[in-house]
């Protein structure tokens, strides 16, 4: 929690200083570009729930050996992914770059790059987070957060205030945060030695994990990207700005959904001992959102204007922060749940989550003559994206707490 707090902290102080360096419009691309990569990239934490899941569960197996074998096996696998998305996403940057409003291509390049290299970082988090090892976890996490805000903000500030440049910084973040925690893994496992067992097949469990965080992904950041398309680029940087307090929301419990993952790994049964924990990760997420609710909701020019150096908003600017932050909030318990059902291998939120998606799809087709009609959408959306999640949950409840018939 402190780790991810610190990383919170430096994300604060990055979109602080991109918000006062940078434009609106530079602002905007920014914002949408890292959209594209959040999107892209959120999915990818399929392939980080997988690793945790079966690093887990090689541990329970007393087989910490084979661990270094799996995570060089889907490294590989990712790098033959990855340059061939590249090539086709710098061939299709035209085009890309046009239908997101952008005045040239680079930005595009930039961002499709960064995803390239954000394909590497969740195996190595995986892992770390499967064998519980959160101290080098929380330091890969958090030299991500520290390089961006430190690269980004200086090649901003002296080189020349374009989202390009902050792009850039991100990608270098992305490199030292993966470089240090492959560092950890080695450290922690190089003495273990591979068993003449073959490796779990972590296939099936992948797919269908990026199904639901894709899903997720969608309604969690896509909000940007439709302003982006349905607004002009002024109208699209303020929303950004909004937008972002509103997923901070969202990311202040996600260290806890991080560390209830790996306690609560099962094929499907949900004992007492989970229930608890979920029990206890819920309460604590909700000592954090709740807090932070109130706050921005009563004092919406504090964000904005630590963010933003905007001190004195205007009445529509309050009401867009409210509206979004409150639109949002629901998200943040409902990823809660989401982390616990995967760790427990059950997948019977998937078709919702893809039905809410769709419904956030078509909604903001239909209703988009106004920023706030968009907002309105994702409200209505992230409740009912919680209350799926709340009731395939208490059917698990139901299932635990009814004796089995002789």
């Amino acid at each position: 929690m402190a780790a991810g707090q610190v990383s919170n902290l430096c994300n604060v102080l990055f979109h602080m200083a991109m918000g006062r360096w940078l434009l609106p419009a530079e602002y905007g691309i920014l914002s949408s570009m890292l959209g594209v990569v959040l999107i892209a990239g959120m999915p990818l934490s399929a392939l980080s729930n997988a690793l945790a899941f079966f690093s887990a569960q090689l541990l329970q197996q007393d087989r910490a050996g084979d661990i270094f074998p799996l995570v060089r096996s889907w490294s590989w696998k990712l790098l033959l992914i990855a340059v061939p998305l590249l090539a086709a996403g710098i061939l299709l940057s035209h085009p890309l770059a046009q239908f997101f409003q952008l005045p040239d291509r680079y930005a595009i390049i930039l961002a499709l790059t960064i995803l390239a290299l954000s394909f590497f970082p969740p195996v190595i988090g995986g892992v770390l987070q499967g064998i519980q090892a959160f101290v080098w976890a929380s330091f890969s996490g958090t030299i991500w957060s520290i390089v961006r805000l430190i690269a980004g903000g200086a090649l901003v500030y002296f080189i020349a205030a374009a989202a390009q440049w902050a792009l850039v910084g991100q990608g270098l973040g992305i490199i030292a945060g993966g470089a240090l925690g492959l560092a950890g893994i080695w450290i922690i496992l190089r003495n273990a030695s591979p068993s003449d067992k073959p490796l779990p097949g972590t296939h099936t469990y992948f797919l269908r994990t990026f199904v639901v965080l894709a899903s997720f992904a969608f309604l969690m950041n896509a909000d940007v990207l439709i302003v982006k398309h349905y607004f002009p680029e002024d109208q699209a940087g303020l929303f950004a700005r909004a937008g972002t307090i509103g997923r901070m929301i969202i990311f202040l419990p996600m260290p806890i959904a991080g560390a209830l993952f790996p306690k609560t790994v099962s094929n499907g049964a949900m004992s007492a001992q989970h229930g608890k924990l979920l029990a206890r990760a819920l309460a604590y997420a909700g000592l954090i959102i709740v807090p932070a609710l109130l706050v921005c909701s009563v004092l919406p020019q504090l964000p904005l204007g630590i963010l933003y150096r905007d001190w004195t908003p205007s009445i529509a600017m309050c009401r867009l922060v409210r509206c979004t932050i409150w639109a949002m909030s629901p998200l943040g318990l409902a990823f809660i749940i989401m982390s616990f059902e995967l760790a427990q291998n059950r997948f019977r939120m998937t078709v919702p989550l893809i039905l809410c998606a769709g419904g956030y799809l078509i909604g903001v087709s239909i209703r988009h003559t106004s920023v706030l009609e968009i907002v309105a959408v994702l409200a209505i959306v992230s409740v009912l994206t919680l209350l799926v999640l709340i009731k395939g949950l208490g059917i698990h409840i139901r299932r635990l707490r009814t004796p089995i018939q002789t």
